[in-house]
């Protein structure tokens, strides 16, 4: 492959951004992919997502507690970003870090869990 997963992502998300069919749409990416930069876009462009996020992906959403909730995603010389990060134990003992912008309360922990 000549092109990493996060450019394909983008690239696919422009492909989409006129074509949305329903504001209950949901783009689910798996770990790996919460660069600020994808982060961004998928705001600006209006849409909701939740992926998965390594532990160390930020430092305001590591010091957020287990269960988590709202938080300032940061970059330098950017006013940042809300983002609910969520954190749970999955059956295989490994700590799970959603991170969305879903903030109204229509997935509760459950939900995100079976994701």
């Amino acid at each position: 492959m000549s092109t990493d997963e996060r450019t394909m992502a983008e690239r696919h998300l422009d492909s989409l951004s006129g074509k949305r069919c329903s504001a209950r749409e949901l783009i689910i990416f798996d770990r790996g992919y919460p660069p600020f930069d994808l982060i961004h876009k998928l705001e600006t462009l209006g849409f909701t997502y939740v992926m998965r996020a390594p532990k160390n992906f930020n430092q305001d959403a590591a010091a957020q507690k287990e269960g988590g909730g709202r938080t300032l995603l940061k970059r330098a010389g950017s006013d940042g970003m809300a983002a609910r990060i969520l954190k749970f134990d999955l059956e295989s003992g490994e700590q799970e870090i959603p991170a969305a912008n879903l903030f109204d309360g229509r997935m509760g922990m459950k939900a995100f869990k079976h994701l």
